[in-house]
């Protein structure tokens, strides 16, 4: 497994299993590392920005679960505090950066343009489903299941965990190795635990009243294309919330 930082900018390290090429090229190249991380944050740094985003604040809560001090993989994913140029002030605005960064070797010529490839799979991935579906059944060990998401704290600087990993500690790990990656939502739908999760993180971490309301399971999933549906009659139930 590689550390954060190489997972960010090294091109094709051993941690990654399948990405997509990007090169700064005519407006062609990458454009999620300006959708990550604000417009004032990136003027911070000096870097051109064509358009004013949101801010994208990390939550308090998944920073409370850092080991802030320790853990590697935090000060290479997330920016507490930034000077604004425009007020020359000190700026409490957590920021997703892991994919940031003031080396002009990464800039594009807008942010749609950045020469930074993109990870859709990569081995820490590969080895934290192995460790789910050993807890979901598959084959494998406790022990198993233990060494993985333990060597993958050991490799981030902080202490393994006490006793057997469950479904939640696993969770958790991925919730942190992957912030910025958009892995949570799948993660939260597959083991079953969305409504529950989101539902309690609106009224507590919500502050810009994004979601406007609880989620319910008719929000879960996408419908079934009709012109699937429509191959053989039956064939395919539709989703709930799209009957």
């Amino acid at each position: 497994q590689e550390s954060s930082l190489e997972v960010k900018w090294v091109k094709n390290n051993a941690e990654v299993v399948w990405d997509i090429q990007f090169i700064s090229s005519g407006g062609a190249g990458a454009d999620y590392p300006g959708e990550l991380t604000s417009r004032v944050w990136w003027n911070s740094v000096n870097i051109p920005f064509d358009i004013g985003l949101e801010n994208k604040d990390v939550s308090e809560d998944l920073i409370s679960k850092f080991d802030t001090i320790n853990d590697t993989r935090f000060d290479a994913t997330v920016q507490l505090r930034y000077i604004d140029n425009s007020s020359g002030n000190v700026v409490y605005d957590p920021n997703v950066i892991k994919y940031s960064t003031p080396n002009p070797a990464y800039w594009g010529p807008t942010r749609f343009d950045f020469p930074i490839n993109y990870i859709i799979l990569r081995y820490t991935d590969v080895l934290l489903m192995k460790a789910e579906c050993i807890l979901q059944g598959a084959s494998g060990s406790q022990n198993d299941v233990n060494d993985i998401v333990n060597g993958i704290r050991q490799r981030a600087g902080i202490n393994p965990l006490s006793g057997n990993v469950t479904l939640d500690d696993l969770l958790a790990e991925r919730r942190l190795e992957f912030l910025g990656e958009g892995q949570r939502w799948g993660d939260l739908v597959r083991t079953g635990k969305v409504l529950d999760v989101i539902n309690a993180w609106i009224p507590v971490e919500d502050i810009k009243d994004q979601m406007h309301y609880p989620i319910d399971a008719n929000m879960i999933i996408y419908p079934v294309p009709q012109d699937q549906i429509d191959v053989k009659k039956g064939l395919y139930n539709q989703n709930l919330g799209y009957e």
